[in-house]
């Protein structure tokens, strides 16, 4: 049986653009979705910078939304893996 491995190459150019898309749909009020993108924003960043703003912006934005499990789920995240910062 053969394996194939697809990894994920995640670069800070793919996040950036993610970001970008997260800031028009919050400026457009669609909050649920400018979360969605800013979470993905995270995943793809390499930078430790990019991913704490990418979870303190999805927390804004699932907040205004009014998804409060995600919301937790962005500032445990931030608190696990950025209480040091």
């Amino acid at each position: 049986m053969t394996m194939i491995n697809y990894s994920i190459m995640a670069t800070d150019e793919e996040a950036k653009t993610k970001l970008n898309k997260a800031k028009t749909a919050f400026s457009k009020q669609k909050f649920r979705d400018a979360g969605d993108y800013y979470m993905a924003a995270r995943l793809y960043a390499d930078s430790p910078v990019l991913k704490k703003k990418a979870l303190e912006k999805a927390a804004e934005a699932y907040g205004k939304a009014n998804q409060k499990y995600k919301q937790f789920t962005c500032l445990r995240d931030l608190i696990a893996g950025f209480s040091d910062q």
